[in-house]
């Protein structure tokens, strides 16, 4: 199967006006002679596909020929099928197709032809039309030998010079089809992609049972062609090869381009691995470079390096920049980001990681409120209870379900809660609340008729508590909107506006929360000292012109100041910029009238795709420059990692380092592996239903659905459980550099205030069902 190949070849005859043999011939068949008169080729050309030349004949009998068929068939003496009278179909018949064969004939036959070979009937016919050009110029897809001599680089199989050939420089080639070349690519592509993904060991290509497992789909084949060191090194290259090419391809036509900069992944000592990721416009992704540093990021140097070979790549592109801070972001800033005053900078708009700053307002709650750190500290013990006492599984399951049947069927219903997952801990705390009268009778039951345990006592104290299961409420309503940022961040088509939405939902619901024990005015005001120095001017217009968000969150004074902000931005990414026409387009917009009332235009599946929604505007003689700089905000890619992934990432901190010998391989397997997660998060329907339960604030799901889905979820995530950790210690590790950003920032031309925001109980509902109508719409795309 992988070392041979059946060659077959198509004999261009010499001479003007002769006709090419019609039916390809195996090319042991071929004539070897090459004798120069048109006459030796016609005498030649008239032999017959068929005659009965070498030991392959002795297998079969002849068949008596049928009125019309000119083509001869032999019997094979084994099996009784008939096969066309040309040796290579024969050969191929005893190695392939008989199943009664001796193994020593089948042996024989298949390291001549092998399993992997081209069938005849698969070879492309001449066309009798066009047997000049196929004389004059050969087929681009098949292999051209200029010698007898030569070897196919493709295939084992080496043609010998005949001794009765003359070498003679007007001989025409013959010309080889390269059939199943292409199908042991692909399965070498696909098959090391697969390891690369999944982080598999390239000493499994080298593992004997590994072998014997793909003998077994191809018993005939002489040995497994792909090595761990091909793989590493032939196979690598192709992919990364293919991979950069559609890079540049993509890269080349895009009209906006954000470089990302990931560097959740923290190696030994402290460093940091960096990952350079491309998105353009429709928000496909390619890793572009991998660094490490252990300076404050962002690492301008790196990033100049990166911008100058993406300028280069793409000269027509608009450059955004999406990085994580841990204090410099303010410094790259000053040297990276373009304005009036300096117009040659490379980047046109650039932002903080609106995740990682999220997961920073979290701990900014945590540390203004004691009740909430305790509240999700309570939601994991009860979730741990579950997993390691059955005695209180089977009490709750019999408080949820009426018979003893369904009893035993959910027992495994429950999965243990992991504090490196933040997906894990937000349906710990759902799973508490939907539970709770389930739990304090099963509590109950379990203190009269078990034995004492740490984590019994602990729970024993906690359920006694009513203010202990009012908390969890309360989290549970506190936490909605960061459901809908956990959402969010694992899709590719999120924008600074929604992310921006959720912020005010988020900063509205924290000062109304009975959980923050009177530090409301603490919490306000560090909410407000982290939008001023990370929410840049084009996240308030993206806000405005993202139709799926269409200003939600903003008062009235705050639509009315996003309105001049808009207008400001537009000046410098419109050329011949007409303020009366953009005015004009922005109010219709806004008020929903003139062609943005249209019927069906503010319908969900209709604004769930941004750059579609503003594309169908796009040349209009009034809406075109609104249109430009809507498509252009919704671009920029505001996040740099998932909450999931940066959750996991500082709950488990890796302890590999990179050895600088492998490090051009290790940049390569990020690329593909990267490039394959990136991929995986388009779809939307996916995402939605890992986060379906947690994203139902207005229709709870029923305590049966809930097991059911905190079940499912937890064991997609597969995470094992450290009781090392807390919410408290993972929100810690994250790195804050906002002191010395806050520092080294020029004052904001429009600085934020409550002012700004609508956080009146109909404000946060407003946010809540523009949410639910995108993702409603999202899943049905």
């Amino acid at each position: 199967m992988y070392k041979t190949q059946l060659l077959v070849a198509v004999v261009p005859l010499a001479g003007e006006g002769v006709p090419v043999r019609p039916h390809p011939v195996p090319l042991s068949d071929v004539m070897t002679s090459s004798a120069t008169s048109s006459d030796d080729h016609r005498t030649k050309s008239k032999l017959t596909a068929g005659r009965k030349r070498g030991p392959v004949y002795e297998h079969f009998e002849d068949v008596p020929s049928t009125p019309g068929n000119n083509q001869k068939k032999m019997r094979c003496l084994y099996c009784q099928e008939d096969t066309f009278q040309l040796s290579g179909r024969l050969k191929l018949h005893l190695s392939t197709k008989c199943s009664q064969v001796p193994p020593d004939v089948k042996a024989k036959y298949a390291k001549s032809v092998g399993v992997m070979s081209c069938k005849v009937e698969d070879v492309p016919k001449v066309d009798p039309l066009a047997k000049a050009t196929l004389v004059a110029t050969p087929i681009q897809s098949m292999a051209t030998f200029k010698s007898p001599t030569a070897t196919i680089k493709s295939s084992t199989v080496t043609i010998e010079q005949s001794p009765t050939v003359t070498k003679s420089s007007s001989a025409p080639p013959i010309q080889v089809a390269k059939c199943d070349v292409p199908n042991l690519r692909h399965f070498e592509e696909k098959l090391t992609t697969a390891m690369i993904t999944t982080n598999t060991p390239w000493r499994l290509l080298d593992n004997a049972d590994f072998h014997a497992a793909m003998e077994v789909l191809h018993p005939s084949s002489d040995t497994f062609p792909l090595t761990s060191h091909r793989a590493r090194t032939e196979v690598l290259n192709r992919l990364s090869l293919k991979y950069q090419c559609e890079c540049n391809a993509v890269l080349a036509t895009s009209n906006a381009i954000t470089l990302v900069v990931n560097n959740t992944s923290v190696s030994a000592g402290g460093t940091k691995e960096t990952t350079y990721v491309a998105l353009d416009e429709w928000r496909r992704a390619f890793v572009l470079a991998e660094g490490s540093n252990a300076f404050k990021a962002p690492c301008v140097t790196e990033m100049l390096s990166v911008l100058s070979k993406l300028q280069l790549a793409s000269p027509n592109s608009t450059l955004f920049l999406c990085t994580p801070t841990s204090g410099a972001y303010a410094h790259a800033r000053r040297e990276l980001l373009r304005s009036a005053n300096a117009t040659s900078k490379p980047v046109a708009l650039m932002g903080a990681c609106m995740i990682q700053q999220t997961a920073l307002l979290l701990h900014e709650l945590v540390l203004c409120s004691l009740s909430l750190e305790e509240a999700l500290d309570n939601a994991v013990l009860t979730a741990d209870a579950l997993h390691v006492m059955p005695s209180l599984r089977h009490h709750v399951l019999h408080g949820v379900y009426a018979n003893n049947s369904a009893v035993e069927t959910n027992l495994n219903a429950f999965a243990q809660v992991s504090v490196t997952s933040w997906l894990s801990i937000a349906m710990a705390v759902k799973q508490a609340t939907r539970l709770e009268p389930f739990l304090r009778r099963a509590v109950s039951e379990e203190e009269n008729t078990s034995s004492s345990s740490s984590i019994l006592r602990q729970l024993i104290d906690m359920c006694s508590s009513d203010m202990a299961w009012n908390t969890i409420r309360h989290t549970a309503q506190l936490l909605a909107p960061l459901h809908f940022v956990s959402a969010l961040s694992e899709m590719q088509t999120t924008t600074s506006g929604q992310l921006l939405a959720l912020w005010i939902w988020l900063f509205g619901a924290s000062t109304r929360s009975p959980l923050l024990d009177g530090n409301s005015d603490a919490l306000i005001s560090s909410f407000l000292q982290r939008m001023d120095c990370y929410v840049e001017e084009h996240f308030v217009a993206c806000l405005v012109l993202d139709p799926r968000v269409h200003g939600a969150g903003l008062s009235v004074s705050g639509l009315r100041r996003a309105r001049g902000i808009t207008v400001r931005i537009a000046t410098t990414l419109v050329h011949n910029f007409n303020e009366n026409k953009f005015i004009r387009s922005y109010n219709d917009y806004m008020k929903q009238q003139g062609d943005f009332g249209e019927a069906g235009v503010w319908n969900a599946a209709n604004t769930s795709s941004p750059m579609e929604f503003w594309g169908d505007y796009e040349g209009d003689p009034l809406h075109n420059q609104l249109a430009i700089v809507a498509k252009t905000l919704c671009s920029f890619v505001p996040h740099t990692c998932s909450i999931e992934e940066l959750w996991s990432a500082h709950a488990q901190p890796s302890t590999k380092g990179v050895n600088a010998e492998v490090s051009k391989q290790h940049e390569k397997c990020t690329k593909i592996r990267r490039g394959a997660v990136l991929s995986a998060r388009v779809d939307a329907k996916d995402v939605v239903s890992r986060f379906q339960t947690l994203l139902d604030v207005e229709n709870e799901p029923s305590a049966e659905e809930m097991l059911q889905s905190n079940a499912t979820t937890q064991k997609m995530d597969g995470q094992k459980t450290n009781h090392n950790l807390s919410v408290r210690s993972v929100l810690e590790s994250i790195q804050d550099g906002i002191e010395e950003d806050a520092t080294g920032s020029d004052a904001p031309l429009t600085a934020l205030d409550v002012s700004w925001f609508d956080i009146s109980s109909s404000g946060l509902d407003k946010i809540r069902s523009t949410m639910k109508k995108y993702l409603s719409a999202a899943i049905q795309q």
